[in-house]
């Protein structure tokens, strides 16, 4: 029998009554995990908050009116900077190149949060944190599988270039969720 994370991420993280800007079914589209679909179908837009670290999370919602301007943005930014620095930096294509990263969140503490499109199936794709533009870490695992192990405390953070002091442990009784009308850059 499979977890289903999306209901286990709410026994941790109540969503909201009303979500902004939530997903619904016919709204899918299939160059994104279907998970993670879901997931924005059950938050819409707002942030992951931990009390006394910020937001964890911010992902990036593609219901929201303001998301394809926002992802070319950040994109290019990206881009932009593989350009500058090289491989060194950014070891990865760009999506839509085959392998290429395709950012879906951001936290207050310079983490992205990319998939990895080295699969045909975007329900394949892996999850890939950046810090800093300079630790990299690869989870082979679903979105929503990722995000439940993040906002309940099971992932080792020093990858994500935090240290591995108690003070950057996430307990996930802190972890809550903030909508927001439009999602902030």
């Amino acid at each position: 029998m499979s977890i289903d994370y999306i209901n286990e991420i709410t026994k941790l993280v109540p969503p909201p009554n009303q979500p902004i800007h939530s997903l619904s079914k016919q709204n899918y589209i299939d160059k994104i995990p279907d998970d993670f679909q879901r997931f924005l179908s059950v938050y819409g837009s707002g942030e992951f908050w931990c009390k006394g670290k910020g937001a964890i999370l911010t992902p990036l919602n593609i219901a929201d009116p303001s998301y394809t301007n926002n992802l070319d943005f950040y994109n290019e930014i990206i881009s932009d900077f593989k350009d500058a620095e090289g491989d060194e930096y950014i070891p990865y294509e760009i999506y839509p190149q085959k392998g290429g990263i395709f950012l879906w969140g951001f936290s207050d503490s310079r983490v992205f949060y990319f998939w990895l499109s080295k699969k045909d199936d975007p329900n394949d794709w892996e999850v890939l944190t950046v810090y800093d533009y300079g630790i990299f870490a690869e989870f082979q695992m679903s979105t929503t599988k990722f995000l439940y192990y993040l906002f309940a405390g099971k992932l080792d953070y020093s990858q994500f270039g935090w240290s591995s002091s108690d003070n950057y442990k996430i307990d996930s009784k802190d972890v809550y969720f903030k909508p927001l009308e439009h999602q902030k850059f």
